[in-house]
């Protein structure tokens, strides 16, 4: 039997398409929701989220976090997510102590002023409930897991990473005629049925290739990240970050010498520049700082990484996300452009637009799909 390419291909881009559309569209609609995570989540929980300004100053960070702490016994500030504006909250991560009594499962956010150290509200991540004060979080999980842990992260990488090859696929069977390419590109004629359903597919799926080729190949990177960080190394070393390369402590840290205050205005002093947020580690007993540096940033978060020590106060590492490798580079980039964050507005705009173009474009498969197959059926 003589093997024939284009049908194979026709087969395969049909089925996959068919297979895949209901999760492709869940990823697009919830995806381009969260694009506007921030802003969304402010607006539906204000009382949380936001602040007066009428004070004058910041409280002492020890206060702010002593706030949280005493608020919930048994737990340590493993996270602070420092004010993007004046205007906005605080948010400290609490995590429960090893073997003391705590009210926390897994993590728990909240909400503080920080001009007046005082708590405004919690988030359980361990405990969702269908309110505003989950639903952006609901969303976000469902877009990264369906709410069904790690089982379904691997499923949609694998659905990533086949979509992502059969971008390749439709691209073959977009130009049937190499003569006629331009005639891909448009849609002409009658704006109802089958015929403009299959001339919108197509020239929607050729306008957005780049973006949602890059949609997909990014969602493999954030689904299935180890496999993806092997195959970048075969060609460009990657440099883990300071604790995952260094051993833990025998015992863990969770009263540190260096306070939180103390940690950031060491880490302040160094870089001359703001921070973004703070990781405490007491495994390791250090902070991990990120700090904003105008020259390498490229999606409005601090990529550069201060770690101090929280012993001695010490400056143990201090590397940029953007200045290393070709491979660090690359991984780097690809969560910048997945949320569109990359290029500020404009491209999260672009990535909310491309998701719902995707959702047309799996909607218009399925009509394309079930036209043919009443046709064959009649």
């Amino acid at each position: 039997m003589k093997f024939r390419l284009r049908p194979t291909l026709v087969v395969w881009h049909r089925w996959f398409g068919l297979l895949a559309a209901i999760w492709l569209i869940l990823m697009a609609v919830t995806g381009s929701i969260i694009v506007f995570y921030g802003e969304a989540d402010t607006a539906l929980n204000p009382e949380t989220r936001t602040v007066s300004t009428t004070q004058q100053g910041y409280a002492p960070l020890d206060d702010v976090v002593s706030s949280a702490e005493n608020d919930v016994p048994g737990s340590y500030a493993s996270f602070i997510d420092f004010p993007e504006d004046p205007e906005r909250s605080l948010t400290i991560l609490l995590r429960a102590k090893p073997g003391e009594e705590s009210e926390v499962r897994g993590a728990l956010e909240v909400f503080l002023d920080p001009y007046r150290a005082e708590v405004l509200g919690y988030r359980d991540q361990g405990r969702p409930e269908l309110n505003k004060n989950f639903i952006m979080g609901i969303l976000y999980q469902l877009h990264i897991d369906l709410l069904l842990g790690t089982p379904m992260v691997i499923f949609l990488g694998v659905v990533s990473f086949f979509w992502f090859l059969d971008h390749f696929v439709a691209l073959i069977l977009s130009f049937p005629t190499l003569a006629k390419w331009k005639n891909s590109f448009m849609v002409r004629g009658s704006r109802r049925g089958h015929k403009f359903n299959f001339r919108l597919h197509r020239a929607s799926g050729i306008w957005l290739f780049p973006i949602t080729m890059m949609l997909s190949f990014s969602g493999v990177y954030l689904n299935l990240y180890e496999p993806v960080v092997h195959v970048v190394e075969v060609f460009s070393p990657i440099t883990p970050r300071y604790v995952w390369r260094t051993p833990e402590l025998e015992q863990p840290v969770f009263e540190p010498q260096v306070s939180f205050e103390q940690a950031s205005d060491i880490a302040t002093d160094y870089t001359g520049e703001g921070l973004d947020m703070v990781h405490y580690f007491p495994g390791h007993g250090v902070y991990q700082f990120r700090a904003f540096s105008e020259e390498l940033d490229m999606d409005g978060m601090g990529r550069r990484y201060i770690i101090v020590d929280a012993t001695s106060g010490d400056i143990l590492d201090d590397a940029h996300a953007n200045a290393g490798t070709g491979g660090d580079k690359f991984v780097l980039w690809q969560y910048a452009l997945h949320s569109g964050r990359a290029f500020g507005w404009t491209g999260r705009i672009i990535i909310f637009l491309s998701g719902i173009a995707v959702t047309a474009l799996c909607v218009t498969g399925i009509l394309i799909w079930w036209k043919k197959k009443k046709a064959r059926s009649s």
